[in-house]
């Protein structure tokens, strides 16, 4: 029993980290494609990223984007909220056709025909630490793993303040837990 399980355990993980490889695969392929990087690693038709097929889920964007997308402002920009301590790295700001600023997280999923991606409130926490304030549109674009060429959107917007509530309840249990304060050390 305990070889079995530490089987189905390295299994697991192994599942999740090429999930993860094809995730950094499909960032990395729409990254390139907003700077207008020759897609050195296309082949063919194909958009190939290490080991990873992604032309699909790049198509989706592109078809995506150009409906909804007005203007990019910024692409894999690192930022820093020094006020509370944290930082990270936007995916993409832009603004939507009507003139609207957006923060869009690009996340690939697993998705079942037929069932609506959701998305989870961390994802929605994440967007809110992004730009917690009102007036700019949260967004994750999802881009299916399993059903190539499917892409959701999910936005957060309407329920930002308690999403950038909770993240700031979970950066403080952070702190708590690593007995570490990023804003405290900075002094």
């Amino acid at each position: 029993e305990d070889a079995f399980a530490k089987r189905v355990a390295q299994d697991a993980a192994e599942v999740s980290s090429k999930a993860a490889d094809f995730g950094t695969a499909v960032h990395h392929a729409i990254e390139d494609w907003f700077n207008g990087d020759e897609l050195t690693e296309a082949v063919g038709p194909k958009v190939i990223y290490g080991e990873y097929d992604v032309s699909a889920q790049l198509d989706a964007y592109i078809k995506w984007h150009d409906v909804n997308i007005a203007m990019v402002l910024e692409v894999e920009q690192p930022f820093c909220n020094a006020f509370n301590g944290y930082g990270g790295k936007r995916d993409i700001k832009c603004l939507d056709k009507e003139g609207n600023e957006l923060f869009i997280d690009i996340k690939t999923t697993k998705t079942k025909p037929g069932v609506k991606v959701t998305g989870y409130q961390e994802q929605g926490m994440q967007l809110a630490a992004y730009s917690p304030t009102p007036g700019v549109r949260l967004l994750n674009v999802f881009l299916s793993s399993t059903e190539p060429g499917r892409l959701e959107v999910v936005e957060w917007t309407d329920q930002r303040d308690n999403l950038f509530d909770g993240f700031l309840k979970t950066l403080d249990l952070w702190k708590w837990l690593k007995n570490y304060d990023p804003v405290a050390e900075a002094v």
